[in-house]
């Protein structure tokens, strides 16, 4: 029985955590490792690793822009029964001039492209490597105490400090792409179910139980290209807040238009007649589907509904306990 190890393929390969990863690669005996790398830098330092001068191994470098399809399925080609370690991501250190265009797009189609490959080719398993900013900044976590997986970013935080966070924010958790990465893991088994942390544009960020159906879950924001409906929502305050304690200086809804999900949770406020949800027009196909959402402040999921449709704010709204004294909108 060979004990050789299967091909596998890293994007950002002479990145920094690339260039980590593919170390541990050889250092764990792969021999065969794709290095996808930005077109015109510089790998020549992936040669000079421990290990990877050594007879049989093999750092296959490809020059990959992951926007390009066809240049992702070159690199990732020949993988097949191995795996591929998702580390390339747009990364800048200034404001950026346009963060959908520099940031959010790349990041998404960039993956969606890799899972698109891996299929094709049948790799047995992908690593999506995160980001830091799903992490920090957290001015509340306990200065010793290590980051683990409990901590995410203060988006409140973020969005107190600078409001390009909050519209970058909102629209990497805008795209619904979760569907197609979970698709990919339901038609290609063998997949270890341990999600790292993503970033979310709400604070009601949605963490994806992977063995859930596929119909149970959805993002609370839609991408704005989603065909919109004449927003009609009449946003009435309703007295109390439903048992939920808002904390400190958090506004609740007005009566102005659909707010962006940042907040209250299930049970705040606001109230809406069935009658006048049943007179909107629902020419908008995620209208009246049920989702799942999650409140990180007490880790729980809450059932709601998405109603309506702002063209203003490229929102969804959503409503949680509908047709009950609790009913709330978001």
């Amino acid at each position: 029985m060979s004990t050789e190890k299967p091909p596998v393929c890293v994007t950002g390969a002479n990145g920094f955590i690339g260039s980590w990863v593919v170390q541990t690669l050889l250092n764990r005996g792969y021999t065969t490792i794709h290095a996808a790398i930005f077109p015109g830098t510089d790998p020549s330092h992936l040669h000079s690793l421990a290990g990877a001068s050594n007879p049989g191994v093999r750092i296959l470098v490809h020059e990959v822009n992951i926007l390009d399809a066809d240049a992702v399925s070159r690199a990732i080609a020949g993988c097949g029964g191995g795996g591929v370690f998702h580390v390339a991501s747009p990364c800048t250190l200034e404001d950026p001039v346009d963060p959908q265009k520099e940031l959010v797009e790349p990041a998404v189609q960039g993956t969606i492209n890799v899972l698109t490959a891996a299929k094709r080719f049948n790799v047995r398993r992908v690593v999506l490597t995160s980001s830091i900013s799903a992490m920090v900044p957290n001015p509340g976590w306990p200065e010793n105490k290590v980051f683990d997986e409990s901590s995410w970013t203060d988006l409140d935080y973020c969005k107190s400090r600078q409001d390009e966070h909050r519209d970058l924010l909102t629209n990497v958790n805008a795209d619904n792409r979760i569907h197609s990465i979970r698709e990919w893991r339901k038609t290609n088994g063998n997949q270890d179910q341990l999600p790292s942390p993503t970033v979310s544009g709400s604070t009601k960020s949605v963490i994806v139980p992977l063995g859930a159906p596929l119909e149970s879950l959805h993002h609370q924001t839609i991408a704005a290209s989603t065909q919109p409906t004449t927003p009609g929502a009449k946003w009435a305050a309703a007295p109390g807040n439903g048992g939920f304690t808002s904390r400190p200086g958090q506004q609740l809804f007005s009566s102005s238009r659909p707010v962006h999900y940042q907040q209250a949770g299930p049970g705040s406020s606001s109230a809406l007649r069935s009658a006048e949800f049943a007179e909107r027009p629902h020419h908008d196909p995620l209208i009246g589907r049920r989702v799942m959402t999650r409140w990180p402040h007490d880790n729980n999921f809450y059932k709601a509904i998405i109603t309506d449709y702002s063209a203003v704010d490229a929102r969804h709204a959503l409503v949680y306990d509908m047709n009950t004294p609790n009913e709330t909108w978001e």
